[in-house]
């Protein structure tokens, strides 16, 4: 509006067209056009940049070690370098990777924790030597009697 307002100011008077606004468009905001385009660029590299962190923090969780007890470790070492010992002078034959891995599946059983290391050394045998491994049985709590049971069951007791 200013331009147009300015040529007719000075005797030419002026079409207002496609042209015209392009002209003066390129003529007045041609830097403004150029700090947008900045800036729009500029929030498209922050974007990129953003889903990439994001991408990297995933692939960070996807490949991050998995926590360890070392409590753990330091006693399945123990107890994996007694067996070998065991093992190793009985049957010279099995390889201290496999005696290892013996080890590590009788370990992996529930309650190992609490077994010996001769028993665990037997279970390894087994597990080398290719025999069925007997499962544990739970232990079944007694049966308690039932409320309107109580007073019979007492009474057993005292007999």
């Amino acid at each position: 509006m200013i331009e147009y307002l300015d040529r007719k100011s000075k005797g030419k008077t002026e079409k207002i067209d496609k042209k015209f606004i392009h002209r003066t468009n390129d003529k007045h905001f041609k830097q403004l056009k150029n700090s947008i385009d900045f800036v729009n660029q500029s929030k498209l590299e922050e974007e990129a940049d953003i889903e990439i962190m994001e991408n990297a923090a995933l692939d960070k969780n996807e490949y991050e070690m998995p926590k360890v007890n070392i409590g753990n470790l330091t006693y399945e070492s123990k107890v994996t370098k007694h067996v070998l010992n065991m093992i190793r002078t009985l049957h010279p034959e099995y390889s201290s990777d496999d005696i290892t891995r013996a080890v590590k599946e009788i370990l992996s059983e529930e309650g190992s924790r609490q077994r010996r290391v001769d028993e665990i050394a037997r279970g390894a045998l087994d597990v080398l030597m290719g025999n069925p491994r007997p499962k544990k049985k739970k232990a079944v709590p007694k049966s308690k009697p039932l409320s309107k049971n109580i007073c019979d069951y007492i009474s057993l007791d005292n007999t």
